[in-house]
């Protein structure tokens, strides 16, 4: 009989000046501890041995590499922590003293040793696209992700940034909610998008600009 999937609450956190640790330094490491200090953490690693990545990020100043294994109390003071080594003692050692100090822990591929599971991420500007298979099958929510990359292009930071600015306009105007909202449905469905594509920044923004005047001389 199939074990009932655990369901988990979908959060984004606010980790910028937080401490962060991480043990383990490998290839599947470094995608997370990048992630942790573009989101402005503290971040330490800790292994013996990191790989190249993990190198480069230290040299540049971005996390701590303390080059040992990892050892009773190193996550103390911790806001987060992912375990990311395939040694089952270290996975059991730092997970019990995460729950111990009540600290968000992650054990990369050992949902049994997880309090939160990270999903696989889109970033486009301010849009986060997280996708998650709650931690059954990792792989398949990776291949969901790349997928959803062709809908969500990379113009879509900009295309963001310009709709968010007039949003931002009609809100000061007095518009109301439900018509900024409308407001964002016609944005959306505009071809402001495609003119960024194109290369057309000005003919986008002429675009968004004219679809928020028209809300803003019916409010």
């Amino acid at each position: 009989m199939r074990t009932k999937t655990r369901r988990y609450y979908p959060a984004m956190l606010a980790l910028d000046g937080r401490d962060a640790v991480v043990v383990g330094g490998g290839s599947i490491a470094a995608r997370k501890i990048a992630e942790l200090a573009a989101c402005g953490a503290i971040v330490t690693v800790i292994d013996p041995h990191p790989g190249t990545a993990v190198e480069t990020l230290a040299a540049a100043g971005r996390v701590t590499l303390v080059r040992r294994c990892y050892s009773a109390s190193d996550l103390a003071g911790a806001a987060i922590a992912i375990v990311a080594t395939d040694e089952s003692a270290v996975q059991e050692a730092a997970w019990q003293e995460a729950r111990a100090a009540n600290i968000p822990v992650n054990t990369v591929d050992d949902a049994r040793r997880c309090s939160f599971i990270a999903p696989s991420i889109l970033r486009r500007g301010d849009l986060t696209i997280a996708v998650s298979t709650s931690g059954t099958i990792p792989g398949l929510a990776r291949r969901i992700r790349e997928r959803l990359e062709a809908a969500f292009p990379q113009t879509f930071g900009a295309f963001l940034e310009l709709a968010a600015a007039a949003r931002g306009r009609l809100r000061s105007a007095g518009v109301s909610y439900a018509m900024r909202d409308r407001f964002a449905g016609d944005v959306f469905s505009s071809p402001a998008l495609a003119l960024l594509e194109a290369g057309d920044r000005e003919g986008a923004r002429a675009l968004v600009d004219a679809c928020a005047a028209r809300y803003e001389r019916a409010r």
